[in-house]
């Protein structure tokens, strides 16, 4: 491929994954499987991982050095030089050298997404960014739990679409944010009593 061809490769691919949502907490869902579908078209690609101390950025090496960073513009609001959605070039202030005796980066940006964002949609939690808390029934909550063991963090758009997906039909309540309800129907515990099934995993 010439650059240009990656470029536009790598755009599209952004696309299809993100559809319009913010590359926010994104690398690794995006540059992971980028780099799997660049290798089957003859593209010689490696996965990287590097601290950049707060966060840790996962982004694709050419076998010449250079960067192709598919979600590069996500650090621009974090005093970073501004750059591109797609990023092919030299290594910037985002693509520090990586650290040796890391976890595998997998299992270091699910962690990341699941302790601050949508391990869905990677919106970030907090009524600033619109990801109340929403409650739903314990049982509800096994069935959808990105985890698998009632852990993680999801989204209320993320959840109402995993209930639908599996075909479940459920009630919920917002804790919080501009929809909160602080008054419960007869017969039904107090909000503030019912388990909250999109906040911070356990560990």
């Amino acid at each position: 491929m010439t650059d240009d061809d990656l470029l536009a490769f790598a755009a599209e691919f952004r696309e299809g994954i993100l559809d319009g949502r913010s590359s926010w907490m994104m690398c690794f869902a995006v540059s992971a499987p980028l780099a799997t579908l660049l290798r089957l078209h003859g593209v010689d690609v490696e996965l990287v991982e590097g601290d950049l101390g707060e966060f840790n950025h996962v982004w694709l090496r050419l076998s010449d050095g250079r960067v192709l960073d598919p979600t590069a513009d996500q650090f621009n609001d974090f005093g970073f030089p501004p750059l591109p959605p797609v990023y092919l070039g030299p290594p910037t202030g985002i693509h520090p050298p990586p650290a040796a005796a890391r976890r595998s980066a997998g299992v270091r940006m699910l962690r990341k997404q699941l302790e601050g964002a949508c391990a869905d949609c990677g919106r970030r939690y907090g009524d600033a960014f619109g990801f109340p808390d929403l409650i739903i029934p314990d049982d509800a909550w096994k069935a959808i739990s990105p985890r698998g063991d009632e852990g993680g963090l999801l989204c209320p758009s993320c959840i109402c679409r995993r209930l639908h997906e599996a075909g479940i039909k459920t009630t919920g309540r917002f804790t919080s944010g501009p929809l909160c309800d602080d008054h419960s129907p007869p017969g039904e515990a107090p909000a503030a009593d019912l388990p909250v099934r999109n906040a911070r995993p356990r560990e």
